[in-house]
Order: C-alpha cells, then structure tokens, then sequence
C-alpha cells in the first residue's frame, strides 16, 4: 500500500508526540484516502486522546487504500524533537518501516520500524454536555496552573455568566473565575449549572502539550467526562481529548 503526506505544520506533529507520550507507549494510526485519525486510551481506562487529521490539511496526500500504521510513541517523540518550525515533514511507508523526512534548507530522513497493530479505533464516547464554553488556550494553561500551585485535581463550575477553576489541599486553595465578557472567555452556554472534578495529573499535561492551537472548546456536565478540543487548522482537523472525573 502507497502512503505519502506532505505537512508545513510540524507544530501539530510535535503537539501530537507530545500529548500521546503522556498516555501510551504505542500508538496505532488509521490512514485513509480520507485522512489519517487515531484514538489512543491510557491503561487504566481514565483518559482519551482522538485525532482527526484530514487529507486536505496536507499540502500533499497519497492513500490507495486504508490501513492501520502502529509505531513507538517514543520513536516519534524523538523525531519531532528534530523538527524546528519551518520544516516541511513528509511521511512515507514502506515495508515495515515510515520515514520521516524534515526539510528546511538541507534534508534528514529518520526511518522508524512499525509494531504489530494494536487495539482497532475505538469509538467515540457517546455524550451530552451542559456546558460548552471556548477559551483562549493560554488562559487556560495559566488557569490550569494556578491551580496546580496547591492541587493535583481541579474543580471546574459553571454557571449562566461564569466558569469557575477550584483547587483545594492542605497547602490551602485557590479559586480562578472567568465571566462572560471577559477577553479570554469567547463563548459560554450553560444548560445547566454543573461541577466536576479532574485530575490534573493528566488535563495540565495535556493541554500544555497542544501549544499550536489559539482556542480550545471544552465541555462538560456534572460527574462526568470532560471533553476538550483543539482545532489543528482551519480544515477541520482537530484534536481531541476525554478524560473521566475524579470520583471523591
């Protein structure tokens, strides 16, 4: 089977070698005439990492027909550690291996063995949210990190007009509110009034591995997952991430 991408976006590679190393240590593509997407779970079953990477985000693509690509998160995470930002990175497949070639002025190639298939792409969570709020994604990393100064979990609340950030231990306790009209906060629909809590063990390292995207849409509903997405472009190609609440 053919299969050849040309991408100018390395910050979305590195995003995504970064977000699945903190999860699994192999990590099985699905490419597609389509695109390619991924759906990798952590081993304890609390955290999520989906991508949705389209054909038409690539400058080149080439799929003749679908099939599935499993590698090392570690073996990825070290050639992106090689891309600077004005590489071009193409990918191909050949016989049991994908090479990665960076080009930007002068040329490398990294050849990266296959592993045996892993887990088939998982489906989706089915789930309903009453809360759906867009935040710059710095604010968001800050917020996180206020919190992370006397808490390893996070209490998030949402009301009509505000979206509440609670840590508490016995360091002490923090609380970070953002309001509808404040810059930061773009949009904010609350169905209902809800509260969960996060580890932040898993949602902090994740949302600071996603450092390309400018706006991150999250979404919840009271002592249930937490949804959070990153757009890659403006193609439609996003990355998204589950993560299960922290039962007290």
């Amino acid at each position: 089977m053919s299969f050849r991408a040309v991408s100018s976006n390395p910050d979305a590679w590195k995003a995504l070698a970064d977000a699945l190393s903190g999860l699994v240590e192999e990590a099985s593509f699905e490419v597609s005439p389509e695109g390619i997407s991924l759906r990798a779970m952590d081993p304890s079953r609390v955290a999520m990492v989906s991508l949705s990477w389209t054909s038409s985000s690539f400058e080149e693509y080439s799929c003749g027909s679908s099939t599935s690509i499993s590698i090392r998160v570690d073996d990825l995470r070290k050639v992106m550690k090689r891309v600077d930002k004005k590489d071009k990175i193409i990918v191909e497949l050949g016989e049991g291996t994908i090479t990665f070639r960076l080009k930007d002025g002068y040329e490398r190639e990294f050849v990266v063995p296959l592993v045996e298939a892993g887990e088939a792409l998982r489906p989706l969570p089915k789930l309903s949210f009453n809360v759906q709020a867009k935040i710059m994604q710095r604010a968001l990393r800050k917020l996180l990190e206020d919190v992370e100064a006397v808490s390893d979990h996070v209490t998030l609340r949402a009301a009509q007009d505000a979206l509440e950030f609670h840590g508490r231990s016995e360091l002490g306790q923090v609380k970070a509110r953002l309001t509808t009209g404040d810059p930061d906060l773009l949009e904010l629909a609350v169905k209902e009034p809800s509260e969960a809590t996060y580890s932040l063990e898993y949602l902090s390292d994740f949302v600071k591995s996603i450092k390309p995207a400018e706006v991150t849409t999250l979404e919840f509903s009271s002592k249930m997952p937490i949804k959070l997405a990153f757009p890659l472009d403006e193609r439609g190609s996003v990355m998204e991430f589950y993560l299960a609440p922290r039962m007290e």
